[in-house]
């Protein structure tokens, strides 16, 4: 394939595909931090937005109990097609059009072993019995109620509002 030939094809696939990928990856972001979740106890609701978003992300609907929609799933599923194949005609361009070619080896050697490493430094975390979000949890918490009965006390209202 010559160079115009990949530089063609991924500029139209992306172009094609870039709305559809951004709104995947934008709501898989706040999915991974369960941002689309509302707490059990009331205490955080998302936003519509974000509860419709995740809906397209999740389920292939706009919610309110529609079935998903098969076209929009095949839509869905070419986006994931053609964003395999635009990275792989990225690395193509990258290798084909760079004066140094380890760097681009490395950066790709790097964005496999970085997540590879944080995974598994998680795990023997998780299995020594160690939690790094617990106390993190918690001086959130203590800083926060600390605010809240700051401003409470500053407006003379119970809610601090």
């Amino acid at each position: 394939m010559n160079p115009r030939t990949i530089r063609r094809t991924h500029l139209y696939l992306g172009a094609l595909f870039a709305p559809v990928l951004l709104l995947f990856t934008i709501s898989g972001a706040w999915q991974v931090f369960r941002w689309n979740d509302a707490k059990k106890d009331g205490s955080y609701t998302p936003p519509r937005v974000v509860r419709v978003v995740s809906s397209i992300h999740r389920d292939s609907t706009l919610g309110g109990g529609v079935p998903p929609s098969t076209p929009f799933k095949m839509f869905a599923f070419g986006a994931c097609g053609a964003l395999a194949a635009t990275t792989i005609l990225g690395i193509l361009m990258a290798y084909r059009f760079t004066p140094n070619p380890r760097l681009v080896t490395l950066c790709l050697l790097l964005g496999i072993v970085v997540p590879a490493a944080l995974l598994l430094l998680r795990r023997a975390r998780v299995t020594e019995g160690a939690s790094e979000t617990a106390p993190l949890r918690s001086r959130i918490t203590r800083r926060c109620s600390a605010r809240f009965a700051a401003a409470a006390s500053r407006s003379g209202s119970p809610t601090g509002l």
